[in-house]
């Protein structure tokens, strides 16, 4: 909007770092006026956690678990995942034969009648779901471990096979029963 009213705001001229999708650790901004930073401080403390190699599925599910969504809904606020969660369980519930594994992977959307909030990520909602399960089973340490898997989904497999039994072979059934409760 700023750009529209003709003022540009270059974040490198004015000392801060672009390392990707925060500029700097000790910068966060507001987003439409939300000042809930929960998510924003969640990343910023899990990259001191997780060091240099990012499990997007791991850290932004803990984000949406123990912050928010980050993405404002139509009352202008990120919504919980305690909020986001009820959609969850009733698609599971409508929708059976659903490939929950292939919603997670393939980076997913579900269809416009569950109405998640716009740029609300179905697999880092799962991923939340998922971490709430760690926290539960593990505590804050086996969310640590699971913070440290490294990149990609086979390695957040590895140490969710490890911590709560959950696989890509059992998925499936085992996030249904994860996210009923």
């Amino acid at each position: 909007i700023l750009q529209l009213q003709g003022f540009y705001y270059e974040a490198t001229s004015n000392g801060l770092i672009n390392s990707g999708a925060i500029l700097d650790p000790r910068t966060i901004f507001t987003v439409m006026g939300d000042e809930d930073f929960s998510h924003d401080v969640l990343h910023c403390y899990a990259g001191a956690v997780r060091g240099q190699e990012r499990n997007a599925n791991a850290e932004c599910g803990l984000a949406y678990h123990w912050g928010n969504a980050y993405y404002p809904d139509s009352t202008g606020k990120a919504p919980s995942l305690e909020q986001l969660k009820p959609l969850i369980q009733r698609y599971l519930q409508e929708n059976p034969k659903a490939d929950l594994l292939a919603l997670f992977e393939e980076q997913a959307e579900l269809p416009a009648s569950y109405k998640l909030p716009p740029s609300v990520r179905l697999p880092r909602v799962m991923g939340g779901i998922i971490c709430q399960e760690v926290e539960q089973q593990k505590g804050t340490a086996g969310l640590i471990e699971l913070l440290k898997c490294g990149r990609g989904n086979d390695n957040f497999f590895l140490v969710t096979e490890k911590l709560i039994g959950l696989k890509r072979d059992n998925f499936n059934r085992e996030f249904r029963k994860i996210a009923q409760h």
